[in-house]
């Protein structure tokens, strides 16, 4: 039997977080992974300021969103249960605490393989743009790999993967390793380089990633481009639009504390605004 992969599913019972959660019991019935879904009840100020209360409080709360946690999981399999060829594992749990620190941690703690999590995008209210988002928080905080899932967004299979290129030397092994991943779709890759002035060196870079892949894995069709564009993530939508994709895929290299301050994050603002699934994948 092939090795069972695990997946965290962090949803807070709205329309992009069952969107996901469908998309996560698709997807792993066809990588043969089993599913751990998870609720955060934030903490809130006042329940911090009456510490005599606390205990009872976060323990109600708790035990109310296990119930509705339940009934949120359960709809999700019987929207699902007729596309799988054969159910995945499923478990659920609600905890209390900061959503993007607790799924980190429950994601590091349980070593799950990938963590799959709904984005409202482009569609978030002004207050949710102003207060941030858990998405991009998970993004920027995890340690294994993200995938978030726009809310729009429907599983039909992984036929073709767009991988976006910084051209850095763990490209090829971060690509290598998420075709491992989605082996079962045999996906076509387009490999693109987003610049705002093309050159013969990047060309010449992009051509021995697609020699090195045509070398050690000859069954993959694969493309590769340099697409002009003065705004990153603008252009990797556009080149999106005109070359469709079921799934963008952008490598996250980690960075020391003055660099995190310094440096704009493609990867998190792409979380915000892909209208595809969007996988950021990590350096280990």
């Amino acid at each position: 039997m092939k090795d069972l992969k695990k997946i965290l599913v962090p949803v807070d019972f709205s329309s992009a977080s069952a969107n996901a959660l469908h998309y996560a019991i698709l997807l792993a019935d066809r990588i043969n992974a089993a599913i751990d879904v998870l609720h955060v009840t934030p903490l809130e100020g006042t329940e911090l300021e009456y510490g005599v209360y606390i205990a009872e409080i976060t323990q109600q709360k708790v035990e109310a969103a296990k119930e509705q946690l339940k009934t949120f999981v359960n709809t999700s399999i019987i929207a699902t249960e007729q596309m799988l060829k054969e159910a995945p594992i499923l478990s659920y749990d609600s905890e209390m605490g900061a959503p993007v620190i607790a799924i980190c941690e429950i994601a590091k703690k349980k070593a799950h393989d990938l963590i799959v999590i709904g984005s409202r995008g482009a569609n978030r209210s002004t207050l949710q743009k102003l207060m941030g988002s858990v998405a991009k928080g998970v993004v920027k905080s995890s340690k294994c790999p993200v995938l978030v899932i726009p809310e729009e967004s429907t599983f039909s299979g992984i036929n073709t993967m767009t991988y976006a290129s910084e051209i850095q030397d763990a490209d090829p092994f971060e690509i290598w390793k998420t075709l491992k991943l989605l082996a079962p779709f045999n996906p076509k890759l387009r490999l693109i380089h987003i610049t705002k002035n093309v050159s013969e060196d990047i060309d010449e870079k992009l051509s021995k990633f697609s020699s090195f892949f045509k070398e050690n894995v000859p069954s993959l069709e694969i493309e590769t481009r340099q697409v002009y564009g003065k705004d990153v993530e603008q252009s990797i939508n556009n080149y999106i639009e005109v070359n469709p994709s079921d799934i963008l895929a952008m490598y996250q290299s980690s960075h020391g504390f003055w660099d995190s301050i310094l440096f704009r994050s493609t990867t998190s603002a792409m979380a915000m605004i892909s209208k595809i699934p969007l996988l950021i994948l990590k350096q280990n």
